[in-house]
């Protein structure tokens, strides 16, 4: 059965989910991929890996103070929310691929959606970086000593790994209150002025 979205986009010859070349979903699909990529359920995900953030560095402390006993405690602390960062962090950079795949560009394509890709794109890539520098602490100090030696400074590394969590989770506030603005001229208003500029070109 087709819904009134897929109907009139069948009248006008186009695609079911908008953009030839992507999946064809019919019209619930459509509609539970525009909810599930939209800027409010980004809002939920990054709150939610947030609350967990906060949650979890309350009880980490701990470890680092006794980082001695608790090296492979901490090792996989930072690995597994280094790795959920690093993996939301690529899923954000490719929102605006995964929305032609979907086949919801061009036909659900705006100035407002292509905002929320900038800050996706800008965002992603700044947890890409952090959770990488959660990881790579972890892992330093578990290379064996007798190539590199670092049983003296282990507090100092996992202090990289922890600096970099406390910077994303600085992150991703700023990522959510971006997402709510969703301010046209973002990352800026210079390069926005700029963009606009080029397209206009064209």
């Amino acid at each position: 059965m087709k819904g009134p979205e897929e109907e009139a986009g069948a009248a006008r010859g186009e695609p079911r989910g908008g953009a030839a070349g992507g999946f064809r979903l019919a019209w619930f699909q459509v509609r539970l991929a525009r909810v599930l990529t939209s800027r409010y359920a980004l809002v939920a995900i990054n709150v939610l890996l947030f609350l967990v953030s906060v949650y979890t560095m309350s009880q980490a402390f701990a470890l680092v103070v006794d980082d001695v006993d608790n090296v492979p405690g901490i090792d996989h602390l930072l690995n597994g929310l280094g790795t959920i960062f690093i993996a939301h962090g690529c899923a954000l950079e490719g929102r605006k691929t995964l929305m032609n795949v979907l086949g919801l560009y061009p036909k659900y394509h705006s100035e407002q959606e292509e905002t929320v890709d900038r800050i996706c794109d800008t965002y992603g890539l700044l947890l890409v970086v952090g959770g990488l520098f959660m990881e790579v602490s972890a892992e330093l100090v578990q290379i064996p000593a007798h190539l590199l030696n670092l049983k003296d400074i282990e507090t100092g590394v996992f202090g990289v790994g922890f600096l970099s969590w406390v910077i994303i989770v600085w992150l991703l506030v700023r990522f959510v209150w971006a997402l709510l603005v969703c301010d046209p001229d973002f990352p800026g208003r210079a390069e926005a002025k700029a963009v606009k500029a080029v397209k206009a070109e064209r």
